[in-house]
Formats: structure tokens, sequence, C-alpha cells
């Protein structure tokens, strides 16, 4: 047991007036008395909070996706006995951030709380315990108990709401997602389907004018979509993945792209599969069809974590390369750290590219860009625009390489990334690019 702040209040404003009575001696009967009255009061509350008898139940949700909120409830039950004031506290494991106190009054009957643990980014997290400091019936003696938490870990996932937004707001509409059936669409995809005669309205440069001359009246061409196509995707999960970009690591970021970009293509009725790496290969999920592949990758993803070790992009991206065993639409999520670094991977991705439909997606950080839109008015200013200049220039500079080799290349902020490699991705589906 502890005392409250209420008793050191009380020690504080006593112990000065206790040499009152040294100059006025009718005082003394007073302090005495009031000395006498703490000390029953403090005795009430040990004897309360030793009769206490307090169950804690702690229920803890299973998964929870990044960047949000996990609620722990904690039922307090009690059988008899006065209001009593209760605080509880959380004690958890990273990545997971303790819950603010939560106070309330608790009577006989049994009350529930809910405190919201913040997920800082994906993992495997347990709620350790929880401490609970109850105040005796007069609040000047506190019991504190701890315990322990026998609900298994929380998986903190990627945010499948957040995936399923940014596909609905970007390809809600589009016609060439609307299911696993095969669809014929007049000058879209690259499989040859049928003849059919102009309606006003359809696109001139789907008209087929031999067809027409032969018919003596306008035909377009009907294609459908070729399915099942092979859609990769390798996260890098190196050092240079961890910098926080808005409240996120890169690498969370890029598992929200690349998730986005999953559940566009397996509704499309592709296959898609996961590779990721750092020094060296650390995940493969073979590319399968059907939604709940869609699972299996956010099961995979959700395990990443960022090494402290920089990327070896020759072994990572070369293991890449011999998984492929036709030829795939490959999206490399990387961060380069320097030119040298850059140009062994440039290399392999230009080897890749050979084969393969690479497009290479790098999340820009909003932090660099800022000092080139601030006024230089003082030294400082200058300095910071000059070194981010520097770094935008080697950045503009690696990734013009990469597009003259043929790597398809997008970098943008964290908010415009997902839908950027959407419309790439379905342009290269109109186009046929993947044969």
């Amino acid at each position: 047991m502890v005392p409250t702040n209420r008793t050191l209040l009380l020690l504080a404003l006593g112990l000065p007036l206790s040499v009152v009575p040294t100059a006025f001696e009718p005082a003394a009967v007073v302090v005495l008395g009031a000395w006498v009255a703490w000390g029953i009061g403090v005795l009430v509350d040990v004897v309360a909070l030793r009769r206490l008898e307090l169950g804690i139940d702690i229920v803890t949700p299973r998964t929870v996706a990044v960047g949000d909120e996990a609620c722990v409830e904690v039922t307090l039950r009690r059988n008899r006995g006065p209001w009593l004031a209760v605080s509880l506290r959380t004690e958890v494991e990273p990545p997971l951030c303790d819950a603010p106190e939560a106070r309330a009054r608790v009577g006989a009957a049994a009350a529930t709380f809910e405190l919201l643990v913040r997920a800082e980014r994906r993992g495997r997290a347990a709620v350790e315990a929880i401490w609970a400091r109850v105040d005796g019936p007069l609040g000047l003696v506190a019991s504190v108990r701890r315990e322990t938490c026998v609900e298994p870990p929380i998986d903190i996932v990627p945010d499948v709401a957040r995936v399923a937004d940014a596909v609905t707001a970007r390809l809600g509409a589009d016609p060439m997602l609307g299911g696993l059936r095969r669809d014929p669409w007049a000058g879209h995809g690259s499989e040859f389907e049928s003849l059919q005669g102009y309606v006003l309205g359809m696109d001139p440069r789907s008209v087929d004018w031999k067809a027409s001359a032969r018919h003596q009246a306008l035909r377009v061409r009907r294609f459908h979509l070729e399915r099942r196509q092979r859609v990769v995707v390798s996260l890098d999960t190196g050092r240079s993945m961890g910098d926080p970009i808005d409240g996120l690591d890169r690498l969370d970021h890029g598992v929200h792209t690349a998730l986005a970009l999953s559940r566009a293509a397996l509704l499309a009725g592709d296959l898609v599969g996961l590779h990721a790496y750092a020094t060296r290969p650390s995940a493969f999920v073979p590319a399968k069809a059907g939604l709940p592949q869609f699972q299996r990758l956010r099961r995979a993803a959700a395990e990443l974590a960022v090494q402290d070790e920089e990327t070896n992009h020759v072994l990572g991206l070369r293991d890449l390369a011999m998984r492929l065993d036709r030829r795939s639409f490959v999206v490399v999520f990387t961060e380069f750290a320097d030119v040298t670094t850059a140009e062994l991977m440039i290399e392999v991705l230009g080897q890749i590219a050979r084969r393969h439909l690479v497009v290479f997606v790098a999340i820009d950080d909003p932090a660099t860009e800022a000092p080139l839109a601030e006024e230089p008015v003082d030294v400082l200013r200058v300095a910071r625009a000059v070194v981010a200049s520097s770094l935008t220039e080697r950045r503009i500079e690696v990734l013009t390489k990469l597009s003259a080799l043929g790597v398809h290349v997008i970098h943008s902020r964290p908010g415009l990334t997902a839908g950027r490699l959407l419309d790439r991705y379905l342009d290269v589906k109109r186009r046929g690019l993947l044969g």
C-alpha cells in the first residue's frame, strides 16, 4: 500500500502546524486531535483495502490495423463494499503504446473500462499486464495491484480498410475490375474477341477499317482482358525503409500500396505473389489467384519488419529473378541511400527488365522537399536548401537511369503513390504489355 496525494498534502500542511503549540499552548489539543483523526482515517483505509476482494478480467483483440487503436477491455468485479476510486494503466510491448490512465469510481457491481493502446507499426505485441490502483474510502491510502494478462499477443496487421478504400476510390467505377468473369470490351484488352457494329459513343480508334469496308458498315473490334497474368510485389526491408514519413515507416507505406495493388489485381483475375529481402531474401509467397490469396499476402506482409542492416539489392533481386519462370508484372518497393548502392541496384533491375515488366516505386519524403520551398532568408535555410537540392538531383539521376533501361518509375508522396501505381497497372492491362 502507498500514500495518496491527499495524504502527502495533509502531511505537508500538518507538519508546519505542529509547531504552533510551542507558541500557543491551547492549540496543542486541536493539533493532537487532527493527528488522531488522520491516523484513524489511514487505519480505516488500510482495513478497507485489506478486506477488498477485487477481480480483474482482461480481454484483448486478436488483430489491430497499424496506426489504429486496439481496445483492451478491463472488467473489475467486487462483491461488496463502498464506492472506491480506481486508476488503470496498461503495460504493453512495443510496437504498442501504453493507453492513457483511466480513472473512475467502482461500486459493488462489475464495471468495464476500455483502454485504447495505439499500434505504431506492424508486428506482434502483447498486453503484458494491467496496473490497478485502488484508493481507500477516505482517499488517504491506495493499494496498487499488477494483474498479468494471459491473452495471446495482438497481431498488428496492415490496414485493410485503408487498402479497400484506396482501391474503391480509384477503381470503383472501372468496368475492367468488375469481377473474375471474362468480359469483352471494345478497344480494351490484349486478346481479340469478335467484331460488333459501331454505336455512337464508342471510341473511333477501335474501328476496324478493313472489316468495315468488307461489311459496308462500321465495325469495331471487341477484346477481352487476359486473365491469370502474374503480378509479383517485391519489398525492401533494409535500414533505409525504416525512415518515418507522415507518422509511418517507408515500409508501412510500401506495404499499404502493395496490398492495394494486390487487391485490384486479384479482382481482375490475375495471380499475385509477394517477395521481400534485405541483406538476404526473407519472405516469398508464390503467386496465386483468388481473393483468399489476399489474406495470405496480408499475413505475410504483417510479419515483415525493418532490419537494422543495409540492403543487398544484388542478392535480393537476383533471388527474385530466379523465382520468375514466366513474364510478370514486377513491382519493386525500395529506397536507395547513396549513389554506389543505387548503381548496383540499377544494373540488376536492368537485367530483370529485359524479360519482365518492372515498375520501380520510390516514396518521396516531404521533409526533403520542404527546404526547397522556403525563402532563403538566413544561412541555415540556405544550407538546408543546398543539401536538399543535392539529394534531389542525385535521386533524379538514379530514376532517369532506370527509365532509360526500360523500368517504369513511380515516385511521389505517400498519399499519391497507390493511385499512380494502380493507374500504371490498368494501363499495362489495357495495352496488353505483358503479352
